[in-house]
C-alpha cells in the first residue's frame, strides 16, 4: 500500500496524463516538438557561423555558389532533424510503454488491494 502511494505522489500523475493518450499520438507529439526544438538549434547554430565567419562570408558573397550552398544547408537540416526524429521517437515510445507498464502494475496493486480489504470485511460501508 506504501509503495502505490509512493507511485502515485512520483510517477503517477505524469504517468496518467500520458496514459490519456494513443501511442501513435504521444509519440508525434513529442516528436513534433522535437521538430520545433532541432529547427530552433540548427538556426541557432547557423547564425553562430555566419557570425563567427563573416568576414570570409562578406569577402566571397559574390564568388559564391549561393543557390549550391542554402541546397546543401536544406540537406543538412533535412538529414540532421529526420534522424533526431528517429532518435526521439524511439526514446517516446520506450517512454509510453514503460509508463503503461507501471500503470498496469499500479492498477494490478489496485486489484490486490481491493480484494484483500474485502476479505478482510472492510468495505467503505464498514468503514464509515
Amino acid at each position: 500500500m506504501t509503495r502505490m502511494a509512493m507511485f502515485r505522489q512520483r510517477e503517477g500523475r505524469r504517468d496518467e496524463a500520458a496514459s490519456r493518450y494513443f501511442p501513435v499520438d504521444y509519440i508525434t507529439h513529442h516528436i513534433i516538438g522535437s521538430v520545433v526544438c532541432a529547427t530552433i538549434v540548427f538556426l541557432v547554430v547557423c547564425v553562430l557561423y555566419v557570425l563567427s565567419h563573416f568576414d570570409l562570408i562578406m569577402q566571397d558573397i559574390y564568388n559564391t555558389d549561393l543557390v549550391g550552398f542554402l541546397s546543401s544547408a536544406v540537406r543538412l537540416y533535412v538529414v540532421l532533424t529526420g534522424g533526431y526524429c528517429l532518435f526521439a521517437g524511439i526514446i517516446y515510445a520506450v517512454r509510453y510503454y514503460r509508463m503503461q507498464k507501471r500503470i498496469s502494475t499500479y492498477a494490478l496493486g489496485l486489484r490486490r488491494l481491493k480484494e484483500m480489504t474485502d476479505s478482510e470485511g472492510l468495505t467503505n460501508d464498514d468503514a464509515g
